[in-house]
């Protein structure tokens, strides 16, 4: 529900900047929830009040029940997209269309650019497919491509907002496949140590940008961060092995320098002919 109630406001701020601001035009995605804002927020924190008044501290087990409603929704909007794309004479839904039906004015025009990446990539020679046409080249490759017929739309896209379509253009099959390599190898470590501390919180900022990466851009300012994040991930998810000796670097157990046992040295006797060593004084 505080998801739901920082959804409703971000959509409200972005459908007022589209109104007022940003008036570029196309059909912007979030901000059609603007249009709900008010009382989309509502609900939410209403909903969001009576959990947490009325339920304190009892917890009621409703993964299952989320799960479930999870499969529905998810199900039920593929079933909506691929009739409302591939079905002739699907009836219209309103302003769901927007979200539904992709062209090229899908998500602020963002339609026309997977269009003009897709037909730049089909059009390069086969080497050039494997090996891509070069980082950064993406408006290049379609200027090239479109020639003449180019417009004044296209010419506004250097990138294909799609990290995944841009990936496949500028570095081709091969630096696609690596780059999902990279990707599978983390999440699957990631899931096969769930459970450690934390790996969930990581894995799911990850996922969520991988999500997000499929309808934006790659920011170069922004993507260190989410490197340093797969590094933290792959650590976190990684068995470590300490030593049992407490002052090694290698441990052989996790908790080793936690658990460790130290047992006290009885004390010097400073008395004469105990065998130790005599201070000077």
């Amino acid at each position: 529900m505080v998801i739901g109630m920082f959804f409703f406001a971000d959509a409200g701020w972005m459908q007022y900047m589209r109104t007022h601001v940003y008036t570029q035009g196309g059909k912007p995605i979030l901000a059609a929830f603007g249009h709900y804002a008010q009382v989309g927020f509502a609900v939410c924190a209403v909903v969001w009040a009576v959990l947490f008044f009325t339920l304190r501290s009892r917890e009621i087990p409703l993964w299952k029940a989320g799960r479930v409603l999870t499969a529905i929704a998810v199900t039920l909007g593929v079933v909506l997209v691929v009739l409302a794309n591939f079905m002739p004479g699907f009836p219209s839904l309103g302003k769901l269309d927007d979200l539904l039906v992709f062209n090229d004015d899908w998500g602020t025009y963002r339609g026309t650019a997977w269009r003009i990446s897709w037909s730049a990539w089909t059009a390069q020679p086969f080497w050039r497919k494997l090996l891509g046409v070069g980082p950064g080249m993406m408006h290049t490759a379609v200027a090239q491509w479109a020639g003449a017929d180019i417009t004044a739309r296209m010419k506004t896209f250097y990138a294909a907002h799609n990290e995944y379509l841009e990936l496949l253009l500028t570095s081709g099959v091969l630096g696609l496949a690596a780059w999902v390599w990279f990707v599978t190898a983390h999440l699957r470590k990631a899931a096969q140590n769930w459970l450690r501390p934390g790996v969930a919180p990581v894995t799911l900022a990850l996922v969520s940008y991988l999500a997000h990466a499929a309808v934006s851009i790659r920011v170069s300012m922004i993507f260190p961060e989410i490197m340093l994040l797969f590094g933290l991930c792959r650590c976190s998810a990684c068995r470590r092995k300490v030593r049992t000796h407490p002052f090694s670097p290698r441990a052989k157990r996790p908790d080793s320098l936690c658990r460790m046992e130290i047992t006290p040295r009885p004390p010097a006797s400073s008395a004469p002919g105990s065998g130790l060593p005599q201070p000077p004084w």
